[in-house]
């Protein structure tokens, strides 16, 4: 019953309101508090704000309890804009995890290369694997520029591919998409667009590759 004659009156949630918002006013009775209209909005300018205010009885002068409430009109703006911003963050997440799951195809034997299982055989490729990794961390800093390994066969150029694809494809909250493919994979995706209803044509392969961030 006490709790409900504490609030018989709006002025009374309004000390309430402020007593938990001002430190000072917690013990305290010996003030009044008012919402305010007619403000000027922090983001437009125009007077369609408002806000909490006190002051001590017996004093003229108000005292905001928290900043002032922009217009409607402002925070309509401001919740469509978030709204809109999370709904492309989750068409780009949707959109990612199709392309890394269409297009990151390691070979079977690549599937569990990496930095660490990487066998230098000389100076070399000692290197290439210094500058791979230096390649991995710039990317992921969001640093990116085209990265060309030559080699002979079999000194692990296609293994270096894979551990900086699947370091970067494994580090989620960078967002980056990831590709692999052997051209003879990618010939062979072509070749499946000239079926008969076929789900994808040339152009949406060609429109995937350019959507992609690290293509090997």
């Amino acid at each position: 019953m006490k709790a409900i004659k504490r609030f018989l009156q709006i002025e009374d949630v309004y000390k309430d309101a402020a007593k938990k918002l001002v430190p000072t006013l917690a013990e305290r009775d010996d003030f009044e508090a008012e919402f305010q209209y007619k403000l000027p909005c922090p983001s437009c300018g125009d007077e369609t704000a408002s806000g909490l205010f006190y002051r001590m009885l017996n004093q003229d002068d108000w005292y905001a309890v928290s900043e002032t409430m922009k217009c409607s009109v402002c925070r309509d703006k401001e919740a469509f804009n978030v709204y809109q911003r999370k709904s492309l963050e989750e068409l780009r997440a949707s959109i990612g995890e199709r392309l890394t799951k269409e297009y990151f195809l390691l070979p079977e034997d690549l599937k569990d290369a990496g930095f660490k299982n990487f066998e230098k055989t000389n100076d070399v490729t000692s290197k290439a694997k210094e500058n791979a990794m230096t390649y991995t961390k710039m990317f992921l800093a969001g640093d990116h520029y085209n990265l060309l390994i030559m080699g002979n066969p079999g000194t692990g150029k296609s293994h270096l591919c894979a551990a900086i694809g699947r370091t970067i494809k494994g580090k989620k909250d960078k967002g980056s998409t990831v590709g692999f493919l052997t051209t003879g994979k990618l010939l062979s995706m072509y070749k499946t667009t000239y079926r008969k209803g076929a789900a994808k044509s040339e152009e949406d392969i060609f429109r995937d590759i350019k959507g992609i961030d690290l293509l090997f």
